[in-house]
C-alpha cells in the first residue's frame, strides 16, 4: 500500500490528488518552502506542489492561476482565492 505523504499534522489541508509529485520534491525555492510547513505542521497552498513538480512551468502556471483569480468576476478576489 502506498504511503500517503501528508502528515498528521496537515490531515486537514487537502491532499493534492498527484501523490508523486507530493512525494518526491524537486530541488529549489519551493522545496525549501514545503519542507518548512510541513515540519512546522502549517498548512500551505498545493499549488506549491505543481511549482516545486516543474520549475520551468512556473512562471507560466503563476500568470494562468492570477489571470483566473485577478479576471473579473461577480464574487470578490479574496473569495475566488478560498
Amino acid at each position: 500500500m502506498p504511503t500517503n505523504p501528508v502528515t498528521a499534522q496537515e490531515s486537514n489541508a487537502a491532499a493534492l490528488f498527484l501523490p508523486a509529485v507530493e512525494r518526491e520534491l524537486q530541488p529549489g525555492i519551493y522545496k525549501e518552502l514545503i519542507e518548512s510547513a510541513r515540519r512546522q505542521g502549517s498548512e500551505y497552498s498545493k499549488i506549491w506542489d505543481l511549482f516545486e513538480f516543474q520549475e520551468s512551468f512556473t512562471p507560466n502556471l503563476s500568470r494562468f492561476t492570477q489571470r483566473v483569480l485577478r479576471k473579473s468576476a461577480s464574487i470578490s478576489p479574496a473569495m475566488r482565492e478560498l
